[in-house]
């Protein structure tokens, strides 16, 4: 039971952490391109 409740957190942290750097509103709006194709991406 340990080891499936290890498994299914170890997963999720995994999933949530993502691979991206995390990126400020200020340099959002400063790069307009990147946030218009990252809106794309999303709604793809």
């Amino acid at each position: 039971m340990k080891i499936v409740k290890f498994t299914v957190i170890a997963g999720a942290i995994l999933l949530l952490s993502g691979c991206e750097d995390v990126k400020s509103a200020d340099w959002w709006q400063e790069h307009h391109a990147e946030a218009e194709k990252k809106v794309a991406e999303c709604k793809a």
